[in-house]
């Protein structure tokens, strides 16, 4: 899929070391920008060692709260660079949500690609301790969210939510 959406390289880390393929590919520099979908202490080190000496690592996945990272402090001194997280692609919700969705509408951007599952919402619980331990990431979008996930929701997830309610035309109830 990503050669689909316009990827010039792929590299599959169940089968190769990944850092080293980065590094193959960009004559032993690394890449300028990383990111770390995934949210884990190991796939973060991956992104952190894949970069360029000057390069970004971006953590947008979301680790649990009892995730750590045991790295020697002198690497993030030695390796430069610059190390940054990313909440929803730091946009502001009730600006961007209601403009992704009308690019989406406009069929500019293929969300679909990215929906590997569907489930009901009684089973979204489920999926979010799936999320968790870090097997699957994905992005849920409803109408009205249960009760059980509310506790991982904070005032900026609940404002992207209604606007993209509002953007689609329903109701917050």
């Amino acid at each position: 899929m990503a050669t689909e959406l316009g990827a010039t390289h792929t590299i599959d880390a169940s089968k190769v070391d990944a850092v080293k393929a980065v590094q193959e590919l960009t004559d032993g520099f690394g890449a300028d920008v990383v990111v770390d979908a995934v949210g884990r202490p190991e796939t973060w080190k991956q992104a952190f060692h894949a970069r360029d000496l000057a390069g970004t690592v971006v953590l947008v996945g979301v680790p649990t709260p009892d995730m750590t990272l045991e790295m020697p402090l002198i690497d993030f001194f030695s390796r430069g660079g610059s190390l940054k997280s990313s909440w929803y692609g730091d946009c502001l919700p009730e600006r961007d949500f209601p403009a992704l969705v009308d690019l989406y509408q406009q069929g500019r951007l293929p969300m679909d690609k990215f929906v590997s599952e569907r489930i009901k919402q009684h089973s979204a619980s489920a999926q979010v301790i799936a999320e968790s331990d870090g097997r699957t990431r994905f992005v849920w979008i409803a109408d009205v969210l249960p009760n059980e996930i509310a506790p991982y929701m904070d005032a900026q997830m609940d404002l992207g939510l209604l606007a993209m309610q509002k953007s689609l035309g329903r109701s917050a109830a």
